[in-house]
């Protein structure tokens, strides 16, 4: 009997031994699966400022949020195209003034955003929105400087001085004896 406990020893410490080694390789394994090393490393190049679910400008993909984009012709849909969203590509002069954004935001309000590709706080910014058969909408307001650029102070125009259909937004900021204009095309569906 004495014989035998030596050798039941010997065998609880290859079975502790074997344990340990088990649960280290899990451990490595684990450090590298959720690290992307080793065998779990992406082929793919990697952006430091780009995470996963993020569009080129850096904003989450709808459909990695769980947000399924409405059908075309959707009458229930609250689409940015149904909301009266760009229809064109932003329009830029030779001295950088771009409509950045040109759509409904709420119910009753349609906002036109800029940008001028210089930094000043100087200059006027003057906006101009006319459809065939309408009366035009005109708004000016002032220019305020950023850190690498500049913006018109924004305008908001109400919707009950707009109507439905195809209209032409013209910007233009004016500095001294300069200017320069940006146009862009929007359908508003009000």
């Amino acid at each position: 009997m004495q014989s035998l406990r030596p050798v039941k020893k010997h065998r609880n410490r290859i079975r502790l031994t074997l344990s340990l080694v088990v649960l280290i390789l899990a451990g490595i394994l684990l450090f590298a699966y959720f690290g992307k090393v080793g065998p779990f490393s992406s082929s793919e190049p990697s952006s430091p400022t780009k995470t996963s679910g993020e569009n080129d400008d850096g904003l989450a993909n709808p459909t990695d949020l769980g947000v399924k984009p409405p059908a075309d012709g959707d009458p229930t849909s609250n689409s940015i195209k149904d909301r009266g969203e760009d229809q064109t590509p932003p329009s830029t002069t030779e001295n950088n003034v771009e409509i950045t954004f040109a759509g409904v935001i709420d119910a009753s309000t349609f906002r036109v955003r800029t940008l001028i590709g210089l930094v000043t706080s100087s200059g006027t910014c003057s906006l101009s929105m006319t459809k065939s058969g309408s009366a035009p909408y005109a708004a000016s307001a002032g220019v305020q400087a950023m850190a690498s650029s500049s913006t018109c102070k924004g305008f908001d125009i109400p919707l009950s001085s707009l109507g439905s259909g195809t209209w032409k937004i013209s910007v233009t900021y004016t500095n001294g004896g300069e200017s320069s204009t940006a146009t862009k095309e929007v359908v508003i569906n009000a």
